[in-house]
């Protein structure tokens, strides 16, 4: 019994295997894993953290607003916060990895915001996806985190083809920030900066011309004001100009090169111009011989500028270079001076054959013999006007044979030259001689002289009426009974007529009628005194024998 109790098999107790980790764990740790292989995996994609200071920040929001190159994503804004001055916003931005090569020495930050500027409108994106930060990298290889951005978007980018050039002048005008450059009418370019000088006197523009235009810039090339429009007035009629309908309101400059003469050198990146006030001013021929005169009138100078035109028979030779007025201490006399400029290479470029007269008016004694001659035979200076409606005056030399003659001094540091009064004065002195003459007349005795003659023909017109009324109340009936008996005595005439000429002219009429009759009596005698005559020439014997039976 015992070996069979010791046979039987005996049950072991097997405690259960217990498992090292409960499969709760296991989604947790599952979970775990993938956030840290983001984590790694953002970390690895992460690019640098870089901080921008702008002096606004506009529209700028953490988290929501991207960094953008070229409409790209490529990163966003963490935070922003004030400058430890509170003067700036300081705004940290995570750069994507794949953009970190863009955050170098030179790249450029601005917001990109709705912009209404000379150039044009930009940004109208940003009205419904918010603004956003643009970027232009720089072209150095030196990594940088920190950027100071720009106040607005840079006007032309790094990668535009074309040439920089600065233009100086004493007046901006309209001129800003995108105004337009034009070639010929062509929108070429734009202004993309300016500023005064440290001399406070002269302003200097930058300007842009994009490529291929900039191979149209010379170094003789002219700009000028294309702002507004040129209103001219010749021979040609009214002639009105403008670059463009956006120019009349926003302004702009153009260029171009001089008409008529050698082209130069294409003008080098950065040269410098002289921005000219108009196109006329900009081709103003430049001239290397000025002979300065003085000429003093003795009338008014409204409506005479600097600047205002000295001809010679009507051609442009010179300019007025200053108005100003002169004391003369011997006779306690202030009298008008003015200063005159003149070309002498325009005179002989009006001349025929200037070439050959040109060589024989070398010296400068050459020139004041020619000068004195021609003031000998009465070249005087004189103002007329050049326009009606807005009275401008100008210098004009001609002609007077009748002037009193004058020698001009040339030891004077500038000659003065004779003048003759102008249009205006002499008109004025003529108007004056008129009213005294007029003022001289006895206007009383002409008056009472007038009223008295006045008076006679008053009366006579009276008389006059009354023998009219006399005529035709007294005289006309008789007039008109003698006239109706003349009537009467033309009717009856009439008639007397138209009966003669029905009784003797009309075919019917019996007068005719009874006269044809008597005609034919007439002629059948006349042939039976004939036949008579032939019987008798042929029988005389009838005479005395009668007529026989037999004889015809």
């Amino acid at each position: 019994m015992n070996d069979t109790l010791n046979t039987l098999p005996t049950a072991e107790i097997v405690a259960p295997k217990r498992s090292t980790l409960s499969i709760v764990w296991i989604i947790p740790i599952l979970a775990a894993i993938i956030a840290i292989g983001i984590a790694v995996q953002s970390h690895l994609s992460k690019g640098p953290t870089v901080t921008i200071i702008f002096q606004a920040a506009a529209g700028i929001e953490a988290g929501k607003t991207f960094v953008k190159y070229k409409d790209i994503n490529i990163g966003h804004v963490k935070s922003i916060r004030l400058s430890e001055d509170y003067q700036k916003i300081e705004v940290t931005a995570q750069i994507d990895k794949h953009a970190a090569g863009l955050m170098v020495e030179g790249t450029r930050f601005w917001v990109v915001q709705p912009r209404i500027t000379m150039s044009g409108i930009s940004g109208i994106g940003t009205l419904l996806s918010g603004n956003y930060i643009g970027v232009e990298p720089g072209k150095s290889e030196q990594e940088q985190h920190v950027f100071v951005a720009l106040d607005t978007p840079p006007v032309i980018p790094d990668d535009q083809l074309g040439s920089a050039f600065t233009l100086q002048t004493d007046n901006l005008g309209s001129l800003g920030v995108g105004t337009p450059l034009y070639y010929r009418q062509l929108n070429v370019g734009q202004v993309t900066g300016y500023g005064i000088d440290d001399d406070g006197k002269t302003i200097t523009i930058q300007i842009f011309v994009h490529a291929p235009y900039d191979r149209f810039v010379w170094d003789d090339t002219r700009f000028w004001h294309a702002s507004g429009v040129d209103i001219s007035l010749d021979a040609g009629g009214l002639a009105v100009k403008t670059q463009s309908l956006l120019s009349l309101f926003m302004g702009g400059i153009a260029f171009e090169e001089p008409i008529g003469t050698p082209r130069g050198e294409p003008a080098a990146t950065a040269s410098t111009f002289t921005l000219h006030d108009d196109r006329l001013k900009a081709f103003k021929p430049i001239e290397t011989q000025i002979h300065r005169y003085t000429v003093s009138f003795q009338e008014s100078l409204r409506g005479l500028t600097v600047g205002a035109p000295v001809t010679f028979l009507g051609l442009p030779i010179g300019e007025v270079t200053s108005i100003q007025l002169e004391y003369h201490p011997t006779t306690f006399g202030i009298h008008p001076r003015v200063e005159i400029a003149i070309y002498p290479d325009r005179l002989t470029g009006h001349l025929y054959g200037g070439a050959a007269m040109k060589e024989h008016i070398v010296s400068d004694l050459d020139q004041k013999n020619l000068l004195q001659n021609l003031v000998k035979k009465g070249l005087r200076a004189q103002l007329q006007t050049s326009n009606l409606l807005s009275g401008q005056l100008f210098v004009a030399f001609d002609y007077f044979p009748n002037a009193p003659q004058v020698t001009v001094d040339w030891t004077r540091d500038l000659p003065e030259l004779p003048v003759m009064a102008g249009g205006i004065a002499l008109y004025e002195k003529k108007l004056l001689t008129i009213l005294d003459k007029f003022e001289r007349l006895p206007l009383e005795t002409l008056a009472q002289e007038l009223t008295t003659a006045l008076a006679t023909f008053n009366t006579t017109l009276q008389e006059t009426r009354q023998l009219v009324k006399q005529i035709d109340g007294e005289i006309a009936p008789e007039v008109r009974q003698t006239l109706d008996a003349l009537q009467q005595v033309l009717a009856t005439a009439q008639g007397a007529l138209a009966k003669a000429e029905t009784n003797l002219l009309d075919t019917d009429a019996p007068l005719q009628h009874e006269l044809r009759d008597m005609l034919r009596e007439v002629t059948r005698a006349a042939q039976s005194l004939h036949h008579l005559t032939e019987y008798l020439e042929r029988h005389p014997e009838s005479l005395l024998r009668g007529k026989t039976g037999g004889n015809n």
